[in-house]
């Protein structure tokens, strides 16, 4: 693999896993892969494939089993440690103190590549600190005991101690697992922005697969069978390589709306005519409660118009079995009237 001017990371036929009884054990094998500066790379894959090992490994906290890895050009191996921590920041959800630290002081601590054999720090060192935390939204935080910090705000300090390391590229392993979803997309967003502002190689490792595909640059996806693949989002939802990846006899993949559902068996159809987020959210009602959309009309139980009626949506429906028609005001007056009317499962 050739190396780019802008490449913050490469490797080269890169294995990573496990001594294991004296014998190499790999969880990934034959990598080649690359991280450009400005770029924001999600990681993906199922349980057990291996993300957190190749994270490690990229880190230089875990040796590869075989292969080469280059930081900006240079072997890793060769580059001393010190100097190694002044190019690569690591955010694990794990390693946040519980002690008795500020958010400043432990934000600090990314400096220390940087300070004296004394640690003592520079008016520069503390313009470091500063500009970081108010990058990472953390700045009103910043005399607030770590422990005392909700997991959101735990995991923005996580990342100001980490651009105050300066480093120019970033690995984060998960770090939105236990936000709820307001703050997974402040998150998200703010790592994107920050990749692409202040030119970081920035990889994060993911279970949220909607949140990758709308905010990563790239993605690495490890595939069932062990392969790595690399592409822009949209490439590997249109090849298929996302539903193979994450697809199973529980879940559909939709490729109208770039997401997986749960599989489940429609008893009933219905025709649905309509536009914007009134039919947006009535199709998904209707799936949720067992009923499935065909635009065959000869097979629906049910024919659904939405119309607008003094501004206001009105649901006008006719039951094909009864020739009942009713109209509707509300969502929710319309899906209880056809609740009773659904076979019942076997």
């Amino acid at each position: 693999m050739s190396t780019s001017s802008t490449d913050r990371l490469n490797a080269s036929n890169l294995s990573v896993g496990y001594q294991v009884n004296g014998g190499a054990q790999a969880t990934l094998s034959q990598l080649n892969l690359a991280i450009h500066a400005g770029e924001f790379v999600c990681l993906l894959g199922p349980n057990g494939t291996g993300k957190s090992t190749l994270i490690r490994t990229l880190a230089g906290i875990q040796a590869p089993l075989s292969g080469e890895l280059k930081l900006e050009g240079h072997c890793y191996k060769k580059i001393s440690p010190r100097e190694r921590a002044r190019r690569v920041s690591i955010v694990f959800t794990d390693l946040l103190p519980v002690g008795m630290m500020d958010a400043y002081s432990f934000t600090a601590l990314g400096r220390h590549p940087h300070s004296g054999w004394m640690g003592r720090l520079s008016q520069t060192d503390h313009t470091q600190i500063q500009w970081a935390l108010e990058a990472a939204g953390a700045a009103h935080l910043r005399e607030r005991q770590v422990s005392e910090l909700s997991d959101g705000e735990r995991q923005k300090v996580a990342i100001a101690r980490a651009l105050a390391q300066e480093a120019r590229l970033m690995l984060l392993d998960e770090p939105t697992a236990f936000l709820d979803l307001p703050r997974r997309i402040e998150l998200m967003r703010l790592l994107r922005d920050l990749a692409h502002r202040e030119k970081i190689g920035m990889l994060l490792s993911t279970h949220d697969l909607d949140l990758a595909i709308r905010y990563a640059d790239r993605l690495w996806l490890i595939a069932p069978d062990g392969q790595l693949l690399q592409g822009m989002p949209e490439a590997l939802a249109l090849s298929g390589a996302l539903q193979q990846a994450f697809a199973s006899d529980s879940l559909d993949w939709d490729s109208n709306s770039g997401s997986f559902h749960a599989h489940r068996s429609y008893y009933l159809q219905a025709t649905l005519t309509g536009s914007g987020p009134a039919a947006l959210w009535t199709r998904r009602g209707l799936q949720r409660i067992g009923i499935g959309i065909t635009e065959v009309a000869n097979c629906a139980r049910f024919d659904i118009t939405l119309v607008l009626v003094d501004a206001a949506t009105q649901w006008q429906i006719t039951d094909s079995a009864t020739s009942d028609s009713h109209n509707f005001n509300s969502i929710e007056a319309l899906l209880k009237w056809i609740c009773p009317r659904r076979p019942q499962a076997s």
